[in-house]
């Protein structure tokens, strides 16, 4: 995938250790917070011109068809309901190029805030912060994505420590990729 270009969605892309621009040619951002995004990435990025910053939703992404070798979808179908979820996929089909991939990770229905708040459809709940969060199984993203070949999907657990207490982590990973 050297090369190519790719979209990072979610959390802000300048928190990762190997930012995509070290990897891609071009590389497209956004976030909830397009200034949070601006302010994070803009630090790791050496080369003026490598990163375009575009303001949009995640329903509608404003990119043309196939413009896209590939899509990193971190935390972002978790906070959008179902029908917002079905479009997203919808979206990041119409984007990616034949071949181009989807690397997606969200939280899964082990994880330890399943059930905490008000459940506003199956398996989704708002906090008192009043964010929304969807909670996956593999087979639900295997069905989100069914329109693409799955190359990968597995559920990660780990245990994160809040002062002194244990509590169960659980994430869906997945990579897909478009057919050519």
């Amino acid at each position: 995938m050297h090369g190519t270009r790719i979209t990072a969605r979610g959390a802000c892309c300048g928190a990762a250790t190997l930012h995509p621009s070290q990897i891609f040619r071009t590389v497209h951002g956004s976030s909830n917070s397009v200034m949070t995004a601006l302010l994070l990435c803009r630090p790791v990025v050496h080369e003026a011109g490598r990163v375009h910053f575009v303001a949009g939703d995640a329903t509608y992404l404003p990119l043309r068809d196939s413009a896209l070798g590939a899509v990193f979808s971190l935390h972002v179908a978790g906070h959008l309901p179902g029908p917002g979820r079905l479009q997203f996929a919808g979206e990041v089909l119409r984007v990616l190029m034949p071949g181009g991939q989807v690397v997606f990770r969200d939280f899964g229905v082990d994880d330890f805030r399943f059930g905490k708040g008000e459940m506003t459809e199956p398996c989704t709940f708002r906090r008192g912060t009043g964010s929304s969060t969807h909670y996956f199984t593999k087979g639900e993203v295997s069905m989100l994505f069914d329109a693409f070949a799955c190359i990968s999907i597995e559920e990660h657990r780990w245990v994160m420590k809040i002062k002194g207490q244990d509590y169960q982590r659980c994430e869906i990973t997945a990579i897909f990729e478009k057919p050519a």
